[in-house]
């Protein structure tokens, strides 16, 4: 079992040797196997994310779930809280304390205060690292567990790179897991 350090250590060692082409290639394979899923197609709103180092890349991501009619939203951290922000193609961003690109937070496109139900919801989720059995290791802030907690019913879906799979993670009890994994080779939990 590797703790939640290791599989951040061993992470950062496997993405820093993947190449710019690396993370386009195998970010298009994600993308392509995604948008064929059911639980893609079937769902109205996407919550998704800006990706920073050097995770899979979610712009073109995001421009397809656009193109797709599928409401879009990104979110913003505000102390230890996390929101999801409506966008599309006009949106500008700026960038949070994390360097991730956030877009302008306008409240009346809260997800939380526009959408009535998460039945309709698809929350593509980042990760540092996940196992075989859907475990996850985010970041360290706790931002997806505590918002997750307050919308259990949302489908979640994670997407990373095949080298971010290990056999099993050490997890905690309040660490919520995604639904389905879409790496480029393969989706765990169908």
């Amino acid at each position: 079992m590797i703790s939640k350090q290791d599989a951040r250590k061993l992470t950062a060692d496997f993405k820093s040797k993947l190449s710019p082409d690396d993370i386009s290639y195998k970010s298009q394979a994600i993308l392509e196997t995604l948008t064929e899923t059911e639980v893609y197609k079937s769902s109205r709103q996407v919550l998704a994310y800006s990706s920073f180092n050097r995770e899979v890349d979610t712009k073109r991501l995001i421009e397809v779930c656009i193109r797709d009619n599928k409401e879009v939203y990104l979110p913003i951290v505000q102390g230890k809280d996390m929101f999801f922000v409506r966008i599309d193609k006009t949106s500008k961003y700026i960038k949070s304390k994390f360097g991730i690109d956030e877009p302008i937070y306008d409240s009346l496109l809260d997800y939380e205060k526009t959408v009535k139900t998460d039945a309709d919801c698809l929350m593509i989720m980042p990760g540092i690292a996940f196992d075989e059995t859907l475990n996850r290791v985010g970041y360290g802030g706790g931002y997806y567990d505590r918002f997750l907690k307050r919308h259990e019913d949302l489908k979640k879906l994670a997407i990373a790179f095949e080298g971010q799979i290990y056999d099993e993670l050490k997890h905690e009890d309040f660490d919520i897991r995604p639904d389905f994994i879409v790496t480029e080779d393969r989706i765990l939990g169908l």
